[in-house]
């Protein structure tokens, strides 16, 4: 046998064990941890009255299905945060939600449906070169017919806080692998 060709076997060999560690690295888990809340006092800010509509996405999954499976809130890595939130008189928590999210490489997830007590929207976590987050968020104003709306796309940083803002609503964002 020669030499060139105990290379090329050799190459072979290490490549087809290589291959499934290569195919499993292209999809990774993610927990996603969203809180919604509300600012109840008035602000020195001038509040628009009419804002643009949310732009729903054509597809969205509920919190559960498909790649997207429901963490307990008591494991979010924003539970401190809320549990501030809700000793303070001036802000009301909307929505809680933690997410365990399968996500391939070079892909987006599947938009999920954040909502609680009024708070309606959406949030989708795209891998690429960087994490980008796209979060959607309506709440309708209690004194006038108009609504609230952040609609944003980001990008973010594996375990850190990321805060979406608003006069009158905000939102808090986490995202960490698994």
């Amino acid at each position: 046998m020669t030499m060139t060709y105990r290379k090329i076997i050799i190459f072979v060999c290490l490549f087809m064990t290589l291959l499934p560690t290569l195919t499993h690295a292209e999809k990774r888990k993610f927990q996603i941890d969203v809180l919604v809340f509300k600012q109840n006092s008035d602000t020195s800010e001038e509040m628009l009255t009419s804002y643009p509509p949310l732009k729903w996405p054509k597809k969205m999954i509920e919190p559960g299905e498909k790649t997207t499976k429901v963490i307990s809130t008591s494991s979010s890595k924003l539970a401190e945060a809320a549990a501030m939130l809700a000793r303070k008189p001036q802000y009301s928590i909307l929505a809680h939600q933690s997410l365990e999210q399968v996500i391939s490489s070079e892909k987006a997830g599947n938009y999920v449906h954040i909502k609680g007590n009024g708070a309606n929207g959406f949030v989708r976590l795209k891998r690429g070169h960087n994490l980008h987050l796209n979060i959607g968020m309506e709440y309708p104003n209690e004194s006038t017919e108009n609504t609230f709306v952040i609609s944003e796309k980001r990008r973010v940083l594996l375990n850190k806080k990321h805060y979406f803002d608003h006069p009158r609503i905000g939102v808090i964002t986490h995202v960490s692998p698994l």
